[in-house]
């Protein structure tokens, strides 16, 4: 398995996360501040599942969640999609 970028995780994140919501959920979401570390996505869902779906699609295995390293690079993600307008703007 080839290691995958923060980058490429977040934008699979961000495609599944906006895959399962309504317009308007996305809506709010975009216009959510972005110096705010409150993510809004779990108002609308489990983003901890997602982001763990959008590791396993890529990668082709489950993500060991208590690897230090699977979670910097989760935590990266996360921050890139959220500060990048989730890479929908």
């Amino acid at each position: 398995m080839q290691p995958i970028t923060a980058e490429i995780l977040s934008r699979k994140f961000a495609e599944l996360i906006f895959a399962e919501i309504s317009e308007g959920e996305k809506q709010a979401i975009l216009s959510h501040p972005k110096e705010d570390m409150c993510c809004i996505t779990h108002d609308f869902m489990d983003p901890n599942q997602v982001i763990l779906d959008a590791y396993e699609a890529l990668t082709g295995v489950e993500a060991e969640v208590g690897d230090d390293d699977i979670m910097h690079l989760f935590n990266t993600a996360w921050t890139l999609a959220r500060v990048n307008d989730w890479w929908q703007a």
